[in-house]
This record gives C-alpha cells, structure tokens and sequence, in this order.
C-alpha cells in the first residue's frame, strides 16, 4: 500500500498538484517506514523480504523532507498510549540517520509553538518551490548508464525527445543547412527525421538564441544526443560538427550527463529481457565510441553540464544525484 501510495503521489505531483506525505520512506530507517519482513521472519518469508526490499529501494527521494523531531522526554509526555522502548528505537532512527543526500529541513517541535513550526514549514516549502523553478535541460546517457530509469521513474508530462512533429514551416526554415552530401548518407527514415530535427535545433539556437517556453523541460535525444548520432554514423564530418557544438554550447539547454564504467553497462546490456544479436565486441565497441563522442561533444568549456557516475548507485540514488544536479543548474 505505501508504495502504490508514494506512487500515486509522484503521478499527482508530476502533474502540478503539491502533495504532502506523513512517514515517507527515508533510507537507512530500521524500525519504521522501512523494509520490515526480513528482521521479523529470517529467512521464512524470503520472497517476500525481496520483493519488500525491491519496492522500498524503488523509492524516489522526495521534492523536500521535513524531520520533524522533539526531545525524547516531550515525546514520552505527547504519546503515553505508546511502549517507551518502541518510541525510543523510531526517535533514535531520527536521530542517526545522515540525511545529507536529501534535500531536507529540520524542524524542533519541542522549542517551537504549533504556529511557528506551521510558518517554518510553509516559508522553507515555498522557498524550495522558488530554488526548483523550471530548468530546462537535456539529460544524456548511453544505454546502460539508467537513463530511461530516470526519465521513466519522473514521470514528468513535460518531457519530450525529437519525434515531436515537425511543420512545413519548420523543415522550410532549415533549407540554408541542408547538405546534399549528408542528406545522400541518411539511410533511413528515422535517420532523416533525426537529421532534419537536429537541424532544426541549430537554426533555433543560432538565430533566436533562445529556450522557447513552450519546449518540455527536459528532453531526452536532444540535440546533443542527435549531434553524437549523426557524427557516429558518419552523416556529419568532423569539421561541421565543430561549428553545430559551437552552437549548441552556447544557446542549447544544461546538460546531466550520466555515465558509467564500460563493463558495467556492458553487464546491464546483457542483462536486459531483449535479445541481444550483436556480437561482445561491437556492443563494446560501440560503448567506448559514444562515450567518447559524449565527451568530446561536452569538453567545450560553454556547455552547463554536470556528470552523475551511476555505476555503483542504485534508481534512487541517481535521481537523488539529478535532484541535487538541477539545484546546482539553478
């Protein structure tokens, strides 16, 4: 239940609503609002313990965390219906846990009146409301670094990548970068539409130098993505590719970029439910080629991009890390 609840919470607040929860899972809490079956049961119930593990490690970090907390002795007097040992343990997980990866705000109810905890708590809510206002950025990542994990567990409505539809105004603005000797190497269909978005973009930032206000917040296969594509397959040389990075590191959107060690996103490949036709070597290959382009792309020094190394952290420490990446952005 509290994970279908966190869940539907996150779809709410992805949608504008502001939500506010009571005992939201933090980790590193062992006596309440954390995994309870494997302490309780050893090993009876194992299956149950991980599928209660994985739920809980699922978790996303929440927006902001108000700890609540008072001393022992004026929660003893506030709650006489409860054990003294069981408020001991619960107010002890309070204390210990390191919130520092979260974007946290403690408030002391044993020094405070009721009014002036209510006004704490509204002024640093809507302060935070202000420090998260709208950054509009590209996240960019190779497969296997957890990218799709990210954008999938934000559920943000205002995200989007370069299917969005062109128009004939559009495509008749970019005629001037056209290239024949790049439109005869495309391909496929889906290399000419990415070709004619990537173009697209270019235009927009070369001429308007601006972020429209009607483009989603955060784009996944931007025009960095579309960049990289395009010069691995060798539809772009080298020396345009100089010129459109000159660009896009000025006008285009921030960047997070994740990354990863190469053998563990060989790994995370291999692991996936989909059948992986090409050979060790190529998927290797090709790893190391998208790295390297990624990071030529972003070594100019205009680019506002900050790197996330997700090899050890788990789908909530990543989105804590990208939370923490937009707060530096703004």
């Amino acid at each position: 239940m509290r994970s279908l609840t966190v869940a539907r919470a996150q779809k709410l607040a992805s949608r504008g609503y502001i939500v506010l929860l009571d005992r939201y899972p933090v980790p590193g809490f062992k006596h309440m609002d954390c995994p309870r079956i494997a302490s309780a049961y050893g090993k009876r119930f194992k299956k149950f313990a991980n599928v209660e593990e994985r739920l809980y490690s699922k978790t996303l970090a929440p927006d902001i965390l108000f700890v609540v907390n008072a001393e022992f002795e004026d929660i003893i007097i506030r709650r006489p219906d409860d054990k003294e040992a069981d408020l001991r343990s619960r107010w002890m997980d309070v204390q210990k846990t390191d919130y520092a990866d979260l974007n946290f705000y403690r408030v002391d109810t044993s020094k405070d009146p009721i009014k002036s905890v209510n006004r704490l708590v509204l002024n640093e809510f809507w302060n935070s409301i202000v420090l998260n206002d709208k950054c509009y950025h590209e996240i960019l990542g190779i497969s296997g670094t957890g990218k799709s994990t990210l954008l999938s567990n934000l559920e943000m409505i205002n995200s989007g990548n370069y299917r969005i539809r062109l128009n004939l105004r559009d495509i008749a603005s970019i005629l001037v970068l056209l290239d024949i000797g790049e439109l005869v190497k495309l391909k496929s269909r889906r290399e000419l539409n990415l070709y004619l978005h990537f173009l697209c973009s270019i235009k927009r930032y070369q001429y308007f130098r601006f972020w429209s206000e009607n483009q989603p917040s955060v784009l996944d296969q931007g025009p960095i993505y579309q960049l990289a594509f395009l010069l691995h397959r060798g539809i772009i040389g080298s020396r345009r590719a100089v010129g459109f990075r000159r660009i896009l590191s000025k006008y285009s959107p921030k960047v997070i970029y994740l990354s990863s060690d190469h053998n563990v996103i060989y790994e995370r490949i291999k692991r996936r439910e989909k059948r992986i036709n090409s050979s060790n070597t190529d998927i290797t290959n090709l790893i190391k080629k998208y790295s390297e382009i990624y990071e030529w792309i972003l070594s100019d020094n205009n680019f506002e991009s900050l790197t996330i190394n997700t090899s050890e952290l788990t789908p909530t420490e990543v989105h804590i890390e990208y939370n923490r990446c937009l707060n530096v952005h703004n």
